[in-house]
């Protein structure tokens, strides 16, 4: 106990002399790292500013060539396509009427797209759009002299979106002032790799214009006591900001100071530590160890332990790992399989989809287009045969299902009308191209609607129907639909005959298992894989309905379904069509794209255009968060699968953002139907998800159904209007000087935060910081005004 008591007495004394030595010139030589950080980071900034100016010389220089006009712009089209940095566009841009008496403006602007493409812009050429002689970047260095660079402002591009600034320079021939010349520069590698610099260093970082517009902020937090390090650098006069985003530099010296101190403890305790460790080592370990493996073992493994000898504990490891070398072997390689088939199916049906969706997205619009009835006929064939397909596709991916037992039912609302339809306009053509007669019959009116899987019930006729068209050579086939109750329930009964080849009774046992067919002879002569009546009767079997079976050969088949439905009461057709278009007005509404193929994102585009939304399209997701932070977005529509950034990976940096739209609206639209597809999306935040190929209707239930989030801003349009107007009327008051109005308006501030949700506490912090500080009637100073607004007008409108 003495011991022990010593021990703490001395590391105490140890631990403050050690800090109080330390403390001074650690909290200097961080500081100064901060500055040279600072500095450093600043000359990284300028060096591509800076040789913008060489190539803005080169321009001026051939503007100053007694060249002609054409020779001049081989020369400038050459210089872009020979650049590769920030240096994005630029050209010359020569006096109005100087070089061609016919044409009031011949600049020659040219443009270096991502790819490298450099294309001449005339647009400017055009004098009804004012003339490129009266924009501020021409008219700053008119006749001034020669070694004259104007820099503008930090400005987003119209049409790119990106950051962007402008140097321009006079040119003079023979002592006259013949025009301007620029270059534009685009500023995303620089906040790129300010972002990237401030996330690997784990400080925050500002970088402003000359004006005091932030350019990029990133982790840029300061707290009380917080040390700043700034930097003014470059002929325009920026300025950039760091500070530690995560600690303060007492927060860093008290840490470093425990790290040295917690190397003296085991100095302390080292002859303790020795023995125990020996005891441990090789006595209690090994013992301890190998209850652990026997226990990992039983999940499959093998028992892995270092030994310093051949002893009892070795030759026991070495006899079971041996037995179970050969179960692991055999288990890797049922995984690899079973991996191996997911995999392939997976991509099968995403790669077939896409295309279909393009297929069956153009055949909507075009249904909805001005038509004559044969037009409307063919395109309804055309819109249900790719349906059919996307069944057959199915096929494949249900008997998987089936085999892991993930088969499930989808439940929708449909009209009978739905199914008979379909069976109409695929198979009547089908059965006259082979010459037989289609009879189709019911005792189900066509307005009559039901609750079940729509989607399964169609598969199970369109797989009857094809076997009775695969497997009769003439005479006919009759379909007859009929409802019938059974102890309270109500199914629908399907019975499809026809008088084709028939099949054996030997046989009629076997029709229903997978990858059997009556007869081996029966697969050389028709196809197909024996798959669908597996299906047929899985589905039956989900439905807690049956199939039944009565044939003979030469004369023919018949096949009788039951498959139980839920009968909404006296719900007629029309009411369900006004229930789909209860959808309130959307032309206040912008929805953003997220797809990289085109044709999908124009048939999106064409369905939410047609409900009112205005529509932007993004092709990755970070587009996607790029437009975001540009445009309020009122619906998300999320592709999985794209370059540079994913749709998961894009929900979840939404989601976990501060920014307003971290709330907005996100529908997954993917072609990946495996299950795990729609977890992953909606595990990392999506709302809800739709599958290619997309229909319309299905969207626009979709959006009835999260129609509260869609319209959220119409919520908070009020309150971020009241935000707005106490944020103006806070900053007033401390233009006045005036204490107490700008208290006011503080707590005022304070007590609307509180009722918004998800307010992070370092805002929270702040606010109350600035309240103290008016208590003590003290006003903020301007840099302190700029976060506090900068802060607080993500909640303005």
């Amino acid at each position: 106990m003495v011991l022990v008591i010593y021990s703490f007495v001395f590391i105490t004394v140890i631990g403050v002399l050690a800090y109080q030595i330390i403390r001074v010139p650690l909290g200097e030589e961080l500081r100064q790292n901060l500055d040279t950080r600072a500095e450093l980071l600043s000359t990284k900034i300028s060096e591509p500013l800076d040789s913008a100016l060489s190539i803005l010389r080169a321009i001026s220089s051939v503007g100053e060539t007694d060249l002609s006009q054409s020779q001049q712009e081989v020369m400038l089209k050459n210089l872009f396509g020979s650049i590769d940095g920030e240096v994005v566009s630029g050209g010359l841009w020569p006096v109005p009427e100087e070089i061609s008496g016919d044409k009031q403006y011949n600049s020659m602007f040219f443009n270096r797209s991502v790819d490298g493409q450099v294309d001449q812009i005339f647009s400017w050429n055009n004098k009804q759009n004012g003339g490129y002689d009266k924009e501020i970047w021409y008219t700053s260095v008119v006749d001034k002299p020669k070694t004259t660079v104007s820099w503008s402002p930090v400005y987003i591009d119209t049409y790119t979106h990106v950051q962007m600034i402008t140097a321009s320079a006079p040119y003079y021939i023979n002592g006259s002032f013949a025009g301007v010349a620029t270059v534009d520069l685009s500023l995303n590698r620089l906040v790129e790799f300010i972002t990237k610099h401030a996330e690997r260093t784990g400080l925050g970082v500002s970088l402003k214009d000359q004006d005091g517009n932030i350019i990029t902020s990133h982790n840029f937090r300061v707290r009380d006591g917080s040390y700043i390090s700034s930097e003014t650098f470059g002929k325009f006069d920026w300025y950039i900001q760091i500070v530690n985003a995560d600690r303060l530099v007492s927060d860093e010296i008290f840490g470093i100071v425990t790290e040295i101190e917690l190397w003296l403890i085991p100095l302390l305790f080292g002859g303790m530590l020795l023995g125990y460790y020996f005891i441990s080592h090789h006595v209690i370990s090994p013992i301890v160890s190998l209850s652990q493996k026997v226990q990992e073992s039983k999940q499959g493994g093998l028992i892995d332990l270092p030994f310093r000898g051949k002893d009892e504990l070795r030759y026991l490891v070495e006899a079971f790992n041996e037995k179970t070398i050969y179960l692991e072997e055999e288990k890797l390689k049922a995984q690899a399989s079973t991996e191996a088939k997911s995999a392939f199916l997976a991509t099968l049906s995403h790669e077939i989809r896409t295309p279909m969706n393009g297929i069956l997205g153009n055949a909507q619009i075009l249904l909805k287009s001005n038509l004559n009835n044969q037009q409307t006929q063919q395109l309804k064939q055309l819109y249900d045969s790719g349906q059919h397909m996307m069944t057959l596709l199915n096929e494949i991916l249900d008997f998987s299902k089936i085999e892991k037992g993930q088969f499930r039912l989808d439940i929708h609302l449909f009209s009978f009308s739905q199914i008979q339809s379909a069976v109409e306009n695929i198979y009547r053509n089908l059965c006259k191209e082979k010459g037989l007669s289609l009879t189709i019959t019911s005792d189900i009116a066509e307005e009559q609607c039901y609750e079940s899987d729509i989607s399964r019930i169609k598969q199970v006729v369109f797989n009857l129907m094809s076997n009775a068209v695969k497997f009769t050579h003439q005479g006919s086939i009759q379909v007859h639909f009929s409802e019938r109750e059974t102890q309270g329930d109500i199914f629908l009964y399907i019975s499809v005959s026809d008088s084709g080849i028939g099949v054996p009774k030997n046989a009629q046992g076997l029709i229903f298992e997978p990858f059997q067919q009556a007869e081996s002879s029966t697969t050389r002569r028709f196809g197909g894989t024996g798959l669908g009546l597996s299906i047929v009767k899985s589905i039956c079997d989900l439905m807690d309905g049956n199939i039944t079976l009565t044939s003979e050969v030469d004369k023919g088949t018949t096949f009788e379904v039951l498959l139980k439905v839920n009968k909404p009461a006296k719900l007629e057709k029309p009411s369900l069509k006004s229930e789909l278009q209860e959808l309130p007005d959307c032309h206040h509404l912008c929805a953003l794209i997220v797809e990289d193929n085109r044709t999908n994102a124009i048939i999106l585009k064409t369905f939410l255009s047609s409900m009112g939304f205005t529509c932007l399209t993004a092709a990755n997701g970070l587009e996607a968060m790029s437009e975001l932070k540009q445009t309020r977005i009122d619906l998300v529509m999320m592709d999985n699968h794209m370059p540079v950034m994913d749709g998961i990976v894009c929900i979840r940096a939404i989601r976990d953002s501060r920014e307003s739209f971290k709330d907005v609206l996100i529908i997954g639209c993917t072609a990946d139907i495996q299950e795990d597809a729609k977890k992953d999306m909606i595990a990392a935040g999506g709302d809800d998800i739709i599958f290619k190929p997309v229909e319309e209707a299905q969207l626009k239930s979709l959006l009835i159904k999260h129609k509260e989030r869609l319209f959220r801003y119409d919520a908070l349009s009020e309150e971020l209007q009241s935000m707005e107007s106490l944020l103006v009327g806070f900053c007033m008051a401390v233009e006045n000087k005036d204490v107490r109005a700008a208290l006011t308006h503080a707590n005022s501030i304070r007590d609307l935060l509180e009722s918004f949700d998800d307010i992070p506490s370092e805002t929270m912090d702040i606010v109350e910081n600035f309240i103290q500080m008016l208590s003590r009637e003290q006003l903020p100073d301007k840099d302190r005004m700029d976060q506090f607004t900068v802060l607080l007008s993500q909640f303005c409108l």
